[in-house]
């Protein structure tokens, strides 16, 4: 019957189950001999089998380790990339910020260059026609053997400028300061504004003093205005000096007009002549 069992057997499981049965007949029998053959060849079979288990555990083990091995070199190629990305774009975001900041800084110096100049210009201007209305004021003066008042004073202290820096570097720069100044003492100076006051009287047959008389409730900055513009200064002169924009100063000079010409005052024609009407 074992013979017939092992022989019928078609595979090695099935064979290794025969073996494991004859063990347990000559056991039965008492043959230990032949029951412990017997048990070696399921042992061996059992050892065989254990070991292939092993080996494709081990085999499934490695792939596993490889895959996750890729896996995670994969992962830390990617992250490297990313960080490269970030390292260039922050270098880029800085270059670029540095690039925006020198040009912002350049383009502020031009502009404050470009407005340095404008002011320059401006002052400049603002000298010439002092000048021309001074020397102007200054003729009416002497040809009337007056005594020369604030205008006289203004061109000096400008030719005085002109004389001294005529020919070098420094006369620009002298000149606009000592406009400046004049135009800060137009701004803050009592006595540099009744000098202007005195001059229209002395040359207008006494035009201020009239005008406060007839008009005793017009208001100091409209007087002001009024010696302003019947001493001739442009109306960029007045701007800068009252530090307001041209358009504001022209609805002034109108509104102080339409008061005028809205009074009862005896000589309104020549307070708007001098106004230019």
């Amino acid at each position: 019957w074992m013979k017939r069992a092992n022989a019928s057997a078609e595979n090695k499981y099935e064979a290794s189950q025969a073996k494991f049965r004859e063990y347990q007949v000559m056991v039965r029998d008492g043959n230990y001999k032949e029951a412990l053959k017997a048990l070696e060849s399921v042992m061996e079979y059992s050892n065989t089998v254990d070991i292939a288990r092993l080996k494709k555990s081990a085999v499934s083990a490695e792939k596993e380790y490889f895959r996750q091995e890729n896996e995670l070199n994969a992962m830390r190629l990617k992250s490297s990339r990313m960080t490269m990305l970030v390292i260039v774009a922050a270098a880029l975001i800085l270059i670029f910020a540095f690039i925006s900041y020198f040009r912002y800084r350049d383009l502020q110096a031009e502009k404050r260059i470009s407005e340095e100049k404008a002011e320059a210009e401006r002052y400049m201007s603002i000298a010439e026609d002092l000048q021309a209305k001074l020397k102007a004021a200054d003729k009416k003066q002497v040809a009337a053997k007056r005594t020369p008042a604030a205008k006289t004073d203004m061109l000096e202290r400008l030719c005085e400028q002109y004389y001294i820096y005529e020919g070098t570097e420094n006369l620009q720069p002298k000149v606009l300061k000592e406009v400046k100044s004049i135009i800060q003492d137009l701004r803050t100076d009592a006595k540099t504004l009744k000098g202007l006051e005195q001059t229209l009287n002395s040359n207008c047959e006494n035009l201020v003093s009239r005008l406060r008389e007839q008009l005793p409730k017009m208001k100091d900055e409209d007087i002001r205005l009024f010696i302003f513009v019947a001493s001739g200064f442009s109306s960029t002169t007045i701007s800068t000096i009252l530090e307001k924009d041209k358009g504001i100063v022209y609805n002034r000079i109108w509104r102080l007009k339409s008061k005028i010409d809205g009074s009862e005052a005896p000589d309104k024609e020549d307070f708007l002549a001098a106004l230019g009407r």
